[in-house]
């Protein structure tokens, strides 16, 4: 139906466009001097990808990306390993709503009702208006750290290119 495949392209740019910006946050760490990441930028978009890593990896990609965006030292290129990491708590929440909308959505719900009768059929429409429902939370988490992120190099940006325009000072 025009409704399904409407979903279906949009799921398709939505996914695009996440690892596109993924990836160029991974890429812009180079530039905000923060050195010494576990994960390439390919490899940052690759772990969504990777069948069972992608339950932990991607948490982790992201956990790492908001460390060294976050870190205000700049001196340092690698002081950001030692920093704590800001939104421990909303990224672990978002990968873990990500992973339950995914395996109880309504490709998931296949697996866990059965279709032999008129009760299944009906228990199985209840499951898919609450899962349509659950899908709503990953994608409003998703907005929290892909925003979080964003701010989070923004604010980089501006203290390496402060650190920049300061004269050295030599005694």
């Amino acid at each position: 139906s025009l409704v399904w495949s409407f979903v279906a392209l949009s799921t398709i740019v939505l996914i695009v466009t996440f690892t596109l910006f993924i990836h160029q946050a991974s890429s812009n760490l180079k530039y905000l001097r923060a050195e010494g990441q576990k994960y390439t930028p390919g490899w940052a978009v690759g772990w969504f990808f990777i069948p069972f890593m992608n339950f932990f990896q991607p948490s982790r990609v992201v956990r790492e990306l908001v460390k060294a965006s976050g870190s205000t030292e700049t001196r340092d290129p690698r002081a950001w390993q030692n920093a704590n990491p800001p939104d421990g708590l909303i990224i672990s929440s978002w990968w873990t709503l990500v992973v339950l909308a995914i395996l109880f959505g309504p490709r998931g719900i296949s697996f866990f009702v059965g279709r032999g009768n008129i009760e299944d059929w009906a228990a199985s429409g209840r499951l898919l208006v609450w899962s349509d429902l659950f899908q709503v939370l990953p994608l409003v988490l998703t907005v929290i750290v892909v925003s979080r992120l964003q701010r989070e190099q923004e604010i980089r940006h501006q203290l390496v290119l402060a650190r920049q325009t300061r004269p050295s000072r030599k005694s």
